[in-house]
């Protein structure tokens, strides 16, 4: 089988990390695999597409016309040749809201073309007119059509013009059009909701969690503690590639304002400039070594999510790979990396309800938890099985 897959970043970030495991995996069983990215290394099979030149001016287009995806016509010329050259048997797309896409020639190809296609669902822009979250907003206008969005200024902002109810027409119309539509979901959330969205009529509409490298993320011995100077503090970590409200960080600053003496919380990821934290907060800078990571997870006495729009929260199940149980809040698919045993789920993300959770951890030791978060994250986070059921998925939509 000929895999081709089209992300924005490959082999760094959640989803560059895992288009990367899923390309190195199918390879390993034989199959033969080409990546496509605007962003990260290039690797052997792989090619990095999109000028800075061009993303920037797709990216201005965007916010001026109020159309995202329908730019970057050359660049895009160039990913049809290299399809029409490989000969895929299967195309996956990612993460493509990148600015280095023209999604109708895109989409429009592999309609005409009749190429078994899948859409991975990182977030949820391929079945809105442009929001890749809008829980928090509550809004549900995608299920019919967009328009009058409450979220025209945030992610993938629009200067001047409402373009979201066409451009939720036309994905409609794009992705009807190919014949074998596969939709994966990340999370049994995200999959829910897209079988009440235009997506739903693709041949299959299925769960395949992200999935960790358990080998990498696992318990690991670090001298963390002492060469931070946190001795026997209850640890509580954050991790995020860039904090940001929507990734939790009011909370989390509201949470550290007022911790009980002998906590204290662990930041890792880049802050926005000028953000002053309180003495109860270290920062760590975001690192792309893992083994750095998951030191860091296996530090930690609780691990704390505190976004409240996550498609999957890849941190939580790196978290729980390596023992650390999670604490977070009931909001789209947190709950669900929750298992029995394996932390606690706020039903109010107020401090106090945070600070008592971490109390019962803390009580209990993390130790009476580890097991628990081990055998969950083996069992239900597995690269073996994921890249299993992505195997699965392809034969099936090739032979339909």
């Amino acid at each position: 089988m000929k895999f081709l897959q089209i992300n924005a970043v490959n082999t760094i970030g959640s989803t560059g990390r895992t288009t990367a495991e899923l390309s190195d995996g199918l390879k390993d069983r034989g199959h033969k695999c080409l990546t496509i990215h605007s962003q990260g290394p290039v690797s052997t099979e792989s090619v990095r597409v999109g000028s800075l030149r061009d993303i920037k001016t797709h990216a201005l287009l965007a916010r001026v016309t109020g159309l995202q995806g329908y730019w970057s016509e050359n660049e895009t010329s160039k990913i049809l040749t290299m399809i029409n050259e490989f000969q895929p048997d299967v195309v996956r797309l990612g993460n493509i809201h990148a600015n280095f896409v023209n999604l109708p020639m895109l989409l429009g190809y592999l309609a005409e073309k009749d190429i078994p296609t899948i859409a991975t669902l990182h977030d949820t822009w391929f079945y809105t007119g442009k929001c890749t979250h809008y829980s928090q907003a509550g809004c549900s206008r995608w299920q019919e059509s967009c328009g009058q969005c409450p979220l025209l200024k945030q992610s993938i902002p629009s200067w001047f013009f409402d373009r979201t109810a066409t451009m939720r027409a036309d994905k409609s119309e794009w992705f009807s059009a190919i014949p074998r539509l596969g939709v994966v979901g990340v999370s049994n959330w995200i999959t829910s909701e897209a079988q009440k969205s235009l997506l739903s009529t693709a041949k299959t509409v299925i769960r395949i969690y992200n999935w960790v490298d358990l080998e990498t993320f696992k318990f690991r011995e670090s001298d963390l503690r002492e060469r931070y100077g946190w001795g026997d503090e209850f640890l509580l970590l954050g991790v995020a590639s860039g904090w940001s409200v929507a990734k939790g960080l009011k909370d989390a600053l509201a949470l550290a304002s007022v911790l009980p003496g002998g906590m204290r919380l662990v930041l890792v990821g880049e802050l926005p400039s000028g953000t002053v934290l309180p003495e109860t907060v270290t920062h760590l800078p975001a690192t792309r070594n893992t083994i750095d990571l998951a030191e860091i997870y296996s530090a930690a006495d609780a691990f704390m999510n505190f976004s409240r729009e996550e498609s999957f929260g890849k941190v939580s199940a790196e978290a729980l790979a390596c023992g650390t149980p999670v604490i977070t809040n009931g909001f789209t698919a947190n709950p669900e990396l929750v298992g029995p045993g394996c932390g606690y789920v706020a039903q109010t993300p107020d401090s106090t309800s945070l600070i008592a959770l971490a109390e019962k951890v803390r009580l209990a030791g993390r130790g009476s938890f580890s097991e628990a978060c081990r055998k969950f994250a083996v069992d239900n986070f597995s690269m073996e099985s994921g890249i299993s059921a992505y195997e699965l998925l392809s034969k099936s939509l090739i032979a339909l």
